[in-house]
C-alpha cells in the first residue's frame, strides 16, 4: 500500500513533512513517481491512496493531486481516492470530516481520473490471468467486466467535474451517513 495522499508539497509540509524525508516536501511528487517506478520494475502492483480533503485543502492542492495522477498513469498501480475522515486522539480530531457536499469540480475529476487508470490497470490485470473455461472461470471474467464497465461509466461523468447523475440513488445505499462525529465512550 502506497499511501500518496496528496501531490501538494504545500499540504504534504503541513501535514506529512516526515514522510518526504530525507526530501524536502517540494520534492514529494518526484518521490511518488521515483517509487512507483521501483516497484514496477520490481513487479510489484501497489494500491496507491490520495486523500481528497485534506483541512485547508485548496483548489490548486487538488490541481496538484491531478498532475500527478497523469504523472504517473503510465505505472501499474491501482490509485484509490479517500475522503479526508477525522480520527479521534489524532491532530486532526477537531477537523470536519470531508464529504461529498464539500466536493469542489477538482474532487470529482480526481475520483474519475483513479476510476479511468484503475479500470485499465485491471482490465490489463485480468487479461494477463489465464480464466480457464470452467463455470467458475467463466463467471469470475464476467464479473470482473461487469466492475470495470462499471467503473469506466461512471469516471466518464467524474472526469467533467461532476458526480455521477444516479449519485443520490447510489450514495443511500453504499454510504450510510456514518462520518458525523460521535461520542466515545468508555466501556
Amino acid at each position: 500500500q502506497t499511501g500518496i495522499e496528496t501531490g501538494s508539497p504545500r499540504l504534504i509540509e503541513k501535514y506529512m513533512s516526515g514522510k518526504a524525508l530525507p526530501s524536502s516536501p517540494e520534492e514529494w511528487p518526484e518521490i511518488v513517481r521515483q517509487s512507483l517506478g521501483i516497484l514496477e520494475e520490481n513487479g510489484w502492483v501497489p494500491a496507491c491512496t490520495t486523500i481528497n480533503g485534506l483541512p485547508g485543502e485548496e483548489p490548486d492542492d487538488v490541481v496538484r493531486t491531478l498532475e500527478l495522477i497523469d504523472e504517473i498513469k503510465d505505472y501499474k498501480a491501482l490509485i484509490v481516492p479517500l475522503n479526508f475522515v477525522f480520527m479521534e486522539g489524532s491532530h486532526l480530531s477537531e477537523e470536519k470530516s470531508f464529504t461529498a457536499e464539500d466536493m469542489l469540480p477538482e474532487h470529482w475529476q480526481v475520483i474519475g481520473e483513479c476510476l479511468e487508470h484503475d479500470a485499465q490497470v485491471s482490465r490489463e490485470m485480468k487479461d494477463s490471468i489465464q480464466m480457464e473455461g470452467s463455470i467458475k472461470g467463466r463467471l469470475l471474467d464476467w464479473l470482473t467486466d461487469y466492475l470495470i464497465g462499471n467503473g469506466e461509466k461512471y469516471a466518464q461523468e467524474m472526469k467533467e467535474g461532476s458526480p455521477p447523475a444516479d449519485y443520490d440513488e447510489v450514495s443511500q445505499h453504499t454510504f450510510p451517513e456514518c462520518l458525523e462525529r460521535r461520542e466515545v465512550k468508555n466501556f
